[in-house]
């Protein structure tokens, strides 16, 4: 759930889901789930069956969850063979009601987990869509938001809504440290993955190095969603529960608020 996805781009182009049930460009709804034309997912934003990335962020996203390996081209995602189902939210911010919709979409056409990196105002509305897509056994792994913030104290959402399926992902440097900019927790984020200076994906068929914790997020579901293809009966507590009970705990994460923080970054 981005901002959508360059699925012409030669790292992504094969691991792009499509949608079975649908003709392409036939004007008609085929297989009856309320959507015409939703070959690869859906435009939430701007209703429309086109979820292009305008900008770049959903491209270098999903790069890093699943740029294809052995090509001999660009990078290699985390699960080299995963299917990313295009459900845009917005070009260059989010929509509330977008994303809400995309999480309806993405149970009724059989997503198991999402990627979210991304925030927004808290919304009741958002909160139960998300606890509605666990119900359905969907995890949602969100971006714990770039403003070297206590989330204990101040929430970003939708990372900070205290629900089974979440997952709150810090960003980490290349020396395991917290970077400086991730927002952190005791209770409200559960982990961190690499998110500073990661090359990856973008539109155009090009590549280029992006930081923040919308570049660790996809880490983590590269990872979900390796747990899934060795067991697509997993339940999304029992994928949570793998990925937290085998992380590498690292000392920086057990005193957070005494930190170094980047004094020449802003």
């Amino acid at each position: 759930m981005d901002s959508g996805i360059d699925y012409n781009h030669p790292d992504l182009a094969g691991n792009i889901w499509t949608n079975p049930g649908e003709i392409a460009e036939n004007g008609i709804d085929d297989d009856g789930n309320g959507f015409v034309d939703d070959i690869h997912g859906y435009d939430f934003g701007n209703n429309d069956p086109d979820p292009e990335d305008n900008i770049f962020h959903g491209t270098h996203v999903s790069g890093t969850i699943a740029a294809q390996g052995n090509n001999n081209i660009g990078v290699t995602g985390v699960n080299w063979d995963a299917q990313i189902m295009m459900l845009k939210i917005g070009d260059f911010a989010p929509e509330t009601f977008a994303a809400i919709q995309a999480l309806e979409y993405g149970i009724l056409m059989g997503a198991q987990l999402t990627n979210n990196s991304w925030t927004v105002p808290d919304s009741q509305a958002l909160r139960d869509a998300i606890a509605a897509a666990g119900e359905e056994e969907q995890l949602f792994i969100a971006a714990a938001g770039n403003n070297s913030n206590d989330n204990d104290i101040s929430p970003s959402y939708p990372a900070s809504y205290d629900l089974d399926n979440i997952i709150s992902v810090a960003a980490t440097d290349e020396n395991d440290q917290l970077a400086w900019f991730s927002n952190f927790g005791a209770t409200s984020v559960d982990l961190g993955a690499p998110g500073v200076e990661i090359l990856s994906t973008i539109p155009g068929n090009n590549y280029d190095f992006f930081t923040g914790t919308s570049m660790a997020s996809p880490h983590v579901v590269g990872v979900a969603s390796l747990l899934l293809a060795e067991n697509p009966d997993l339940s999304a507590e029992e994928i949570k529960d793998l990925i937290l009970s085998t992380v590498d705990p690292l000392d920086i994460f057990k005193n957070k608020q005494n930190r170094q923080i980047n004094p020449s970054k802003d």
